[in-house]
């Protein structure tokens, strides 16, 4: 979820944000890092977490910003990114199973 949604998410906010603030952006990446224990998904191991433990991420940009201005970037999008505030926080999950002939 986080992995393509997050980084999708993160790339948006720092697209538009930089804009905003008159930085054009030249090269702007977002490598992902993620471990998945499948034995917990696959139900190989019960005591096997399921569920990332951790997501890591590391932001490369390159542009006509100051050094300022890409740290306060930076804070805005972590404040603001819906999909990594979704991963970061604790939120209420309901579920529903609909059974249809």
């Amino acid at each position: 979820m986080f992995a393509g949604g997050g980084g999708a998410c993160m790339m948006i906010g720092y697209s538009v944000g930089a804009s905003v603030m008159g930085i054009t952006l030249d090269k702007l990446e977002i490598d992902l890092e993620a471990g998945l224990d499948l034995r917990g998904f696959l139900e190989v191991d019960p005591e096997a977490p399921i569920g990332f433990k951790e997501v890591k991420y590391t932001i490369r940009v390159k542009g006509n910003g100051t050094k300022e201005q890409y740290e306060k970037l930076h804070e805005a999008v972590i404040k603001t990114s819906p999909n990594r505030a979704t991963i970061a926080n604790a939120i209420t999950i309901v579920s529903e199973l609909v059974i249809e002939d």
